[in-house]
């Protein structure tokens, strides 16, 4: 029983290794993700700063 209860273990190491890397990853994502929303909202709010601006000066 001692090999079988340390396979299993090695087993629940494997598993969970994986789980945090999934987990990792999918926190990568999320976190890219709400970068990439920010960057659309600046680029997006600049975008109106000049047109706005430039309607102004003419």
């Amino acid at each position: 029983p001692k090999e079988a209860v340390a396979t299993q273990k090695y087993y629940f190491d494997k598993v969970s290794t994986v789980e945090i890397g999934l987990d990792m990853e999918l926190t990568a994502q999320r976190v890219s993700a709400l970068i990439n929303s920010a960057l659309l909202k600046l680029n997006y709010y600049f975008t109106q700063f000049i047109t706005s601006r430039s309607e102004e000066d003419e």
